[in-house]
């Protein structure tokens, strides 16, 4: 269970990034980075308790 949660959260990661990826470039890769600085070590906690 807790890792079907997991594969839900990387689609819905998969998507948002897709359709956001275009506004992202036209604003430039800091957002996106400042994004994905902020996400990482979230996800990698969900993960862990997922996997623990």
């Amino acid at each position: 269970m807790p890792m079907m949660l997991s594969v839900g959260w990387l689609r819905f990661a998969i998507l948002i990034m897709r359709k956001s990826s275009t506004n992202m470039m036209r604003q430039g890769t800091v957002l996106k980075l400042k994004v994905m600085v902020h996400l990482l070590p979230r996800y990698n906690s969900l993960l862990f308790h997922s996997l623990v």
